[in-house]
This record gives C-alpha cells, structure tokens and sequence, in this order.
C-alpha cells in the first residue's frame, strides 16, 4: 500500500456518481487498510467488522488488469456470506459475478475469487495458481500447512502489483496456537 489512510474505497470513473459503499470506521478497521506489511493479521471478536474490511481491503487493487485476488474460508457454507454481501457491493465498482468461477471480474479484467479448503487437501486446488492477494477470512479455521502452502501461491509476473496478504481470526478453534506463535510471539 502507497497510503498511510483509507477514508473511503476509490470508484472506478464511469462509477463516481454512486454513494459511497464503504468507509473503514476509525480504529482497528482504519488500522487494517493502513498496513504496509505483506502480511496482517486482523484479530478479534466477532461482529467488529473483519470480514467487510476484507472483502474490501480485497478490491484495492482491481484497476490493474492482471490483478488476482483470492478470498478464502474453511468451508463453502461459511464462505456464501461473504459471497452475498459481496454481491450487494461489489456490481457499485463495477463488479460482474461470475457463477461458475465462484469470481467477480471488473472492467480493467482483474478478478476476485472466492474458494474454500475444507480438507487438508484441499488446498492442492490452488497449486499453480498466481495470486497477488490472498485473504482468508477466519484463518483459526485454517490448519498452518494451508495457510503456508497457500501462501506459496501469492505472487505476480506483473511489477505494478503489490503481493499481499490480508487474513482475519477471531480467538480459539484448531488454529489458534499456530496463529498465537506466528503473529503473536513473533
């Protein structure tokens, strides 16, 4: 990131007359969009507003036409909410669901992903795969072997993208001493 603030998500021209979608509230929020490092942990309870700070945080980079962004949670189940409220917000910057993909793309050709890892294994499904963002949403769910396999695959051939990740939790579940020792304890 080039900026010290957010105050709101930029829109695309042709979308500069609608509201305003989203504007981080001051705190923690504002905090998680300020981050310089290539990877954030924004931890904390439930109902403070990650997830949305996610799937925005995910729409930075969306006018660059190589860029590929992957949102990820534990099950499929648990990753259709993100998926609906995406679907309310995303078509205002220009957003275009794509069903079959499990993908919005954007005018400029970049995309947003949304996959799972139910299984250990599942994570193979991204073997290969170029991404310049990766954000899982309730990373506890995530087994360290996945999250560090998934890992792997943030990367670009393009110089103008920044590679970054940006991943949400919430206290306990089977990655949370894993968790605690990587971002915690340092």
């Amino acid at each position: 990131m080039t900026t010290a603030t957010v105050d709101k998500i930029k829109l695309p021209e042709e979308h500069k007359h609608k509201k305003v979608i989203y504007s981080p509230h001051p705190g923690p929020q504002t905090e998680f969009h300020a981050r310089s490092e290539d990877v954030v942990l924004y931890g904390g309870g439930k109902g403070s507003g990650k997830s949305l700070a996610l799937l925005f945080e995910a729409t930075r980079q969306i006018e660059n036409k190589s860029y590929k962004a992957l949102i990820l949670r534990r099950t499929f189940p648990r990753l259709q909410e993100l998926i609906d409220r995406a679907k309310q917000m995303f078509p205002s910057l220009g957003g275009r669901w794509e069903g079959q993909e499990h993908r919005f793309r954007f005018p400029s050709g970049s995309t947003i992903t949304f996959g799972h890892c139910e299984h250990e294994d599942s994570k193979y499904n991204y073997q290969g795969h170029e991404f310049s963002f990766l954000g899982p949403d309730q990373l506890e769910e995530f087994s360290e072997t996945q999250f560090q396999f998934l890992f792997a695959q943030v990367r670009t051939s393009d110089p103008t993208i920044k590679c970054y990740i940006r991943a949400t939790a919430n206290p306990g579940g089977v990655g949370h001493w894993w968790i605690k020792r990587r971002f915690i304890q340092g």
